[in-house]
């Protein structure tokens, strides 16, 4: 049995919806890659939004790095500075991720 696993560079994303008679609802998602892979999957509603969300909370959480990280570089922050910067954002996102599930 070959091993199917690869890490891609996704360039675009389709996602639809459907109704399955056994499955019963469904999302469907159709990803893309620069090298013209395909992968295909479907996931129940509650799962599709719980990625959804996950998906938006991840862009914000790397854009605001992105920006945080520029700014330092701007001002010539040394690199062990940064680093610990980078390393406490980070830290506190783990706690709030773990204080978040012990919660529900």
């Amino acid at each position: 049995m070959s091993d199917s696993r690869k890490i891609l560079d996704l360039v675009s994303f389709d996602v639809d919806h459907g109704l399955g008679e056994v499955s019963g609802p469904f999302v469907g998602v159709r990803a893309y890659s620069g090298s013209g892979d395909v992968l295909y999957g479907q996931l129940p509603p509650e799962l599709a939004r719980q990625l959804a969300n996950d998906l938006f909370a991840s862009a914000a959480r790397s854009e605001y790095e992105s920006d945080l990280y520029s700014e330092l570089i701007e001002i010539k922050m040394p690199d062990e500075g940064i680093a610990m910067m980078m390393l406490a954002v980070r830290k506190g996102e783990v706690r709030r991720h773990l204080n978040i599930k012990e919660q529900t």
